[in-house]
């Protein structure tokens, strides 16, 4: 980005050139913005193009520019972060849209510049792209700075002079920075989870067959969340936990090929009715408690620990497995069609017929 020639901006941005093969964008009517509301810990460990804590400390975030009838259409949307003062606003490497950066924020490179200072950025795409948003964390491993960053995506197409103008369309999003009382083993995004939510809130399987997949979103407040870790635990009507296991961590928006963000799927196995034996009694419904541990508070403990742990229940109904219905083969009668017409009587032959001084008994003969 050193080099390119600059010039003096509205709002405290420093403008690069912009090509001038940038698409035209006058058939663009809506720029659209998700998720809207997110949270990243200054705990959350930086990390592109990564598995690791979902890209917890670049959160992404998915434009789709459209034309009047709701069909993505391509063109230039531009981008704007503005954080809060002390902030300094970055696009991370994870973003999949073609960038071509109009300011950083008056520095001279994509890893210098002034927090509090907007950054902005132009993408020339063809349907839905991917920007990621992060927190310059400067020497540190970890996110440092609390506050938030708003986002602006905006087609430039009525005064083409890289602000945001009355008519132009455009989505928002803000993504908030909150404190994380440890930024060790990069958990951070599980210390700032304070919610989580499950779906179904209930549903039935049946006894020791199969397994129920749950939804689970992982929010601080009413902002989602990504990779965060979520665990469960079932226990039973007799109040003893019977089972436990690990979900993943939520998910990084299109990060994984456009499933939700903050949303991570569990798959939970039936359990068995046992009226005998070892473990028994047990029984439905079951309680199914997912959380997210907080290694703060939890010493490290696998298991749900009430009180530091954020969590949410859903409730495993039982039907009992079906007894298979069992027919005897051979020893009964079949049914027999016959026709009377044209009959004559008929009589049984003399050794079907047994008789005795004391009693006449009938024997069926066919």
């Amino acid at each position: 980005m050193a080099g390119l020639a600059t010039a003096t901006m509205g709002v405290g941005l420093t403008a690069f050139t912009a090509s001038p093969a940038l698409a035209a964008t006058s058939g663009i009517k809506a720029v659209s913005i998700t998720p809207t509301n997110t949270a990243t810990s200054t705990g959350a460990v930086f990390t592109d193009n990564t598995a690791t804590g979902a890209n917890a400390g670049c959160q992404l975030y998915t434009i789709k520019a459209t034309d009047g009838n709701g069909t993505n259409v391509s063109g230039t949307i531009n981008v704007i972060l503005k954080p809060t003062s002390g902030v300094d606003s970055e696009f991370c490497s994870d973003s999949t849209g073609t960038e071509t950066v109009i300011s950083n924020g008056g520095g001279a490179g994509a890893d210098v510049g002034n927090p509090g200072a907007p950054d902005q950025a132009t993408f020339a795409e063809t349907g839905a792209f991917v920007i990621g948003v992060t927190e310059e964390e400067g020497t540190s491993t970890a996110l440092t700075a609390t506050g938030s960053i708003a986002i602006t995506a905006y087609a430039d197409n009525v005064t083409a002079n890289n602000q945001v103008d009355t008519n132009e369309p455009k989505g928002t999003a803000t993504d908030n920075l909150v404190a994380s009382p440890t930024n060790s083993a990069d958990k951070g995004q599980n210390e700032i989870t304070d919610t989580l939510q499950s779906s179904p809130a209930s549903t039935t399987g049946t006894a020791g067959v199969g397994t129920e997949d749950f939804t689970v979103t992982t929010l601080h407040g009413t902002a989602l969340v990504a990779g965060a870790d979520v665990d469960y635990q079932v226990t039973s009507s007799q109040g003893n936990v019977i089972d436990h296991g690990t979900c993943s961590f939520t998910l990084n928006g299109d990060a994984s090929g456009g499933a939700a963000d903050g949303t991570t799927t569990c798959t939970v196995d039936n359990p068995a009715t046992l009226t005998s034996g070892v473990g028994s009694p047990q029984s439905g419904p079951y309680t199914v408690t997912f959380f997210t541990p907080h290694p703060s508070c939890d010493a490290g403990s696998t298991a749900f620990v009430a009180g530091c742990d954020a969590s949410t229940t859903s409730t495993l109904n039982e039907v009992r497995t079906p007894r298979a219905s069992i027919f005897p083969i051979g020893g009964g009668p079949w049914p027999i069609s016959i026709s009377t017409y044209g009959a004559t009587d008929a009589f049984p032959p003399v050794s079907a017929i047994q008789s005795s001084s004391s009693s006449v008994r009938s024997v069926m003969w066919m």
